[in-house]
């Protein structure tokens, strides 16, 4: 079964979905309708411009052109996800472009040797659209992720402190903090699930949580 094309009309009708959130926006007199027009045409321009190159890379259908294509996306999600995660770059560059790689790496095998074959994965058509999911689900779980360990650290910074002077390494330290809610966030992202009411757990007072550890001894004898 063939793929059928949208044409310019059709895709304007589907644009004037559109008219809703401004209708809303003007009603409430929010100010925000020009910020969201802003963003629709950029959308849209990047949309033309990405499927006019994958136009061409399909066409073309060269495994070195979709590889060099793959490493563009693999840079530039390692890239926004440490923009938008609010960390250095100069000290979180490579570990998080290992991580993306890393993941790429992983469910790319998994495809190959599990779910497809080698048959028809590296024609530009699979590859491509293939890379661009496994990308951008890794860029929002890293996203998430980085945000809730950092966020969590920095509310939790008297129980870190407090279980170094424990004797906990580091490591350990950051594991007796609440990082379960990062967990969970990562979860609930996989699975669509808006509803975080359950991602809270209840914690006992983190002096008798952490008076519990095995580093207790170095510090209270």
């Amino acid at each position: 079964m063939g793929a059928s094309d949208i044409s310019w009309l059709n895709l304007f009708l589907g644009s004037l979905i559109l008219l809703i959130p401004v209708a809303v926006l003007l009603y409430y007199k929010t100010g925000l309708t020009k910020a969201m027009l802003i963003a629709f045409g950029r959308m849209a321009v990047q949309l033309l411009l990405v499927g006019l190159y994958l136009m061409y890379i399909f066409k073309l259908n060269s495994l070195l052109v979709n590889f060099l294509w793959l490493l563009l996306m693999i840079l530039a999600a390692s890239l926004s996800i440490i923009k938008r995660s609010e960390i250095r770059i100069s000290s979180f560059f490579v570990p998080v472009l290992m991580g993306v790689l890393a993941d790429v790496i992983v469910n790319f095998l998994v495809f190959i040797f599990i779910i497809s074959g080698t048959e028809n994965f590296f024609n530009a058509r699979y590859f491509i659209p293939l890379s661009g999911m496994i990308i951008g689900n890794c860029l929002s779980s890293g996203i998430i992720g980085i945000r809730s360990f950092y966020g969590s650290l920095s509310k939790n910074e008297e129980r870190y402190k407090y279980s170094l002077m424990c004797g906990a390494t580091r490591n350990e330290g950051c594991i007796q903090s609440d990082n379960r809610l990062d967990c969970n966030d990562r979860l609930n992202l996989a699975s669509r699930n808006d509803d975080r009411t359950n991602t809270r757990w209840n914690k006992p007072d983190y002096f008798n949580q952490i008076s519990n550890c095995n580093h207790h001894r170095y510090f209270c004898g």
